[in-house]
């Protein structure tokens, strides 16, 4: 259970880190936060594409109680990549991979010609 705590924490750190090194304040635009019986789950998502989802359940294994912690956080860089974090953290440790998209940008017209929209002239 302490690896699990220590484990969320980590995460949160880098979190941090990372929003704090941009250059503008992101606005959240979407935040769910709920409490169950058995643990928690809560969302946020950002004006900038700042996105971070957890769910943890507190089960018995053993007789004894494990905070299971399944969670993905993501960011834009600089570059226009996604960079994705899907992790887990349980009785098991911590495990995280990371998946990084290239984004591209498509024109506003583009989108509206596939749109049916044409393009302007």
């Amino acid at each position: 259970m302490k690896t699990s705590v220590n484990c969320c924490v980590l995460v949160f750190m880098i979190l941090l880190a990372v929003s704090q090194s941009q250059k503008h304040q992101s606005r959240i635009v979407d935040y769910q936060n709920e409490r169950r019986d058995t643990g928690y789950y809560f969302k946020y998502v950002t004006d900038d594409r700042q996105l971070r989802e957890e769910t943890g359940d507190l089960l018995k294994k053993d007789g004894e109680d494990i905070l299971s912690v399944h969670g993905t956080f993501s960011f834009i860089s600089p570059e226009n990549k996604q960079i994705i974090t899907n992790y887990v953290s349980d009785e098991n440790g911590y495990r995280a991979k990371q998946e990084i998209k290239q984004l591209y940008d498509v024109p506003v017209e583009a989108v509206s010609s596939l749109a049916g929209g044409g393009l302007p002239l």
